[in-house]
């Protein structure tokens, strides 16, 4: 896989501002050899509930990482506890991370990671 920083880089640098969410999340996935739109099940009382879908999914030296993609200047409070409850839903030691593409080109992107979940 290759490094989360220079994909996201890449993906910026060839995208640039004013793409939709989702042509970032998949050339996030590419860059990033990582799983595009995985499916992560929401359970309640140990039944699948429902399906739900993390914007990449990808496993580096051996630690699986769900990647919550946004367009905003910055990744939110928001958006990390939807990549946590990806991470819980997965199990295992998962890391939540949110890339936020800004709308314009006078930001850059940024990377917040979450803390790994041992679950």
């Amino acid at each position: 896989m290759a490094d989360l920083e220079a994909a996201v880089a890449a993906v910026w640098a060839e995208l640039g501002p004013g793409r939709p969410e989702l042509a970032y999340s998949a050339a996030l996935a590419l860059a990033t050899g990582g799983d595009h739109q995985y499916p992560v099940p929401v359970r309640f009382r140990g039944v699948v509930v429902s399906v739900t879908k993390a914007d990449v999914f990808v496993t580096h030296s051996d630690v699986p990482m769900v990647i919550e993609v946004k367009l905003a200047d910055r990744a939110t409070r928001e958006a990390m506890e939807q990549a946590h409850a990806y991470a819980r839903s997965l199990g295992g030691t998962t890391t939540a991370v949110v890339v936020a593409f800004p709308k314009t080109s006078a930001a850059a992107p940024t990377i917040a990671r979450g803390v790994a979940l041992n679950l």
